[in-house]
């Protein structure tokens, strides 16, 4: 069995194509009752207040739909996916993600040889989510990836819920790839992600600088890294782009240029910029981010004592 696990907070707009592409590409005919000898489709609500779970419950009764009622992150919600789930192979796919109708069966020629199968969604128009040359070696997304369940059981741990959003997935791939995890990158199967503004841009960037620390403390006695992460010039860069009030994900910065003036405009755009409060709130949300890990310090190095005692253990089970 197959089992798609799809997190989500207030998706409603986005989830029923997410759906109805899965049931596709998976070589059912849109119906709703899901035949669960074949797959099974896991959603789980993060606490969304836009009637997400009750769109689901009304229109695929078929889905297995979990609800949180309080706001738990993303790695919280694909865990709870992963231990309601029955499938030997697992398909994570975010709500705003619809996938092409063949790509499961390109994960499925590959998946045997491997432990992970992946692809990078682009947007609409065209522009992968993120850069092709610096995922094709090894995932560091988890927008739509494959993943034998006997390979979970070769970690520490599964997604890290600390991080509750953002940095999550590249915690999940770097220890995916320090325990030996096969990957595979095939640029065959499609999926496509929907190009829309952060409707909270201030909350993305306290998050990512939060977790950026986070996970350079846990991580960097190690010597560990995937595209850099973690490292203290990422931490440099999310404060850099916090003090200058540029937000690098507003829609804007995917969205073609035709002209030199066009470009000069999307960078000086309000709809560029994190947050229309002072520097003087950037420079807090930036102290509270620091603070955060501070508070949490002894955790954070149980954290990092777990997984190296984690990996010395899998050393001597390799015979190293």
């Amino acid at each position: 069995m197959v089992s798609f696990i799809i997190p989500t907070h207030n998706s409603r707009e986005y989830v029923g194509k997410c759906i109805d592409s899965i049931t596709v590409a998976a070589g059912v005919p849109l119906c709703n009752s899901i035949p669960k000898d074949i797959f099974e489709i896991i959603v789980i609500d993060d606490a969304s207040t836009d009637g997400t779970s009750d769109f689901i419950r009304k229109n695929y009764p078929g889905v297995k739909c979990f609800c949180v009622s309080e706001r738990s992150g993303a790695a919280y919600a694909r865990n709870l996916g992963i231990v309601n789930s029955c499938g030997n192979i697992l398909v994570f796919v975010d709500a705003d993600v619809w996938l092409d109708k063949e790509c499961i069966n390109e994960f499925l020629t590959q998946i045997n040889r491997y432990n992970i199968v992946y692809t990078v969604p682009y947007f609409p128009n065209g522009i992968p989510i993120f850069p092709i040359f610096a995922a094709k070696y090894y995932p560091v997304i988890s927008a739509i990836f494959m993943m034998k369940r006997e390979a979970l059981g070769k970690l520490d741990k599964y997604f890290d819920e600390k991080y509750e959003i953002y940095n999550e997935d590249l915690d999940f791939f770097l220890r995916c790839k320090i325990a030996g995890l096969t990957a595979r990158y095939t640029e065959k199967a499609k999926a496509y992600h929907w190009l829309k503004d952060s409707k909270n841009a201030e909350f993305r960037y306290y998050m990512d600088l939060r977790n950026s620390i986070y996970a350079y403390l846990k991580f960097y006695k190690l010597g560990k890294s995937i595209v850099g992460f973690p490292s203290i010039k990422i931490i440099l860069q999310n404060i850099g782009d916090f003090l200058w009030n540029k937000n690098a994900y507003s829609k804007l910065y995917f969205e073609p240029a035709s002209s030199g003036f066009l470009k000069i405009w999307y960078k000086i755009s309000p709809r560029a910029k994190i947050t229309q409060k002072t520097r003087f709130y950037i420079v807090y949300m930036i102290f509270k981010a620091f603070m955060w890990n501070v508070r949490r310090l002894r955790e954070i190095k149980g954290e990092y004592y777990y997984f190296k005692t984690f990996l010395s253990n899998l050393k001597l089970a390799n015979g190293n």
